[in-house]
């Protein structure tokens, strides 16, 4: 819920920046956040994917600690978690962010807020090259063993109540085409370089989701 609304948002952001011709660092800034989670970038969702003897909970509730993983990122998952478990919260989130998130100050702030804390916690990363370091870390594993492949899905939405984009500017739905075109791409690379050391299959996919309208 809060990565859709989130979405939604810069992708209004993104279309307004096409329209404009306006310059500066806070137009850059945006164009690179709008761009990076909107106009057709990869919000790469990794998907675990372990293998079949650690499906079972139990496996998972007995799995050691990575003692490399910093403070920080278990502080990050334990305030994120913490979040999520209470109901009022949840249910209040979305009329949150739809308020905060159009006003000039208060929505770069809310906008870093959630990058840095429920982004970070869920998504792989702004292209499907960003996601490519956790993708290896699984592969491999803190152990050596790893085994576990990843799913690209695309979560960018089309808000269809926003105005048209600019004559002459890349339509969001073409954008989304080729980006999918893309992460298949990376994909594909990243499994190419790693099929001479593990040649025990491919585990990189890509979801596709199609509408009918």
């Amino acid at each position: 819920m809060l990565p859709r609304i989130l979405n939604r948002h810069l992708l209004r952001t993104t279309r307004r920046l096409y329209s404009t011709n306006g310059s500066g660092s806070t137009r850059s800034l945006r164009g690179r956040l709008g761009l990076g989670l909107s106009a057709g970038a990869l919000t790469a969702s990794l998907i675990f994917l372990a293998p079949s003897e650690s499906q079972s909970p139990a496996a998972h509730a007995d799995s050691p600690i990575d003692p490399n993983v910093p403070l920080s990122t278990l502080l990050r998952s334990y305030t994120v978690y913490t979040f999520c478990a209470v109901p009022a919260l949840v249910d209040v989130a979305p009329a949150l962010l739809r308020t905060l998130l159009p006003l000039p100050v208060l929505g770069t702030i809310t906008e870093a807020l959630v990058r840095h804390t429920f982004f970070a916690q869920f998504v792989g990363g702004d292209t499907a090259q960003a996601a490519l370091a956790d993708c290896g870390k699984m592969r491999v594993g803190s152990d050596g063993g790893g085994g576990r492949g990843v799913l690209f899905a695309y979560s960018v939405e089309v808000d269809e109540d926003a105005p048209p984009p600019a004559p002459g500017s890349v339509s969001p739905h073409q954008a989304i085409v080729e980006e999918m075109i893309h992460s298949i791409d990376v994909a594909a690379d990243f499994e190419d370089r790693l099929a001479d050391a593990q040649p025990s299959g491919r585990r990189t996919w890509v979801a596709v989701k199609m509408v009918r309208q």
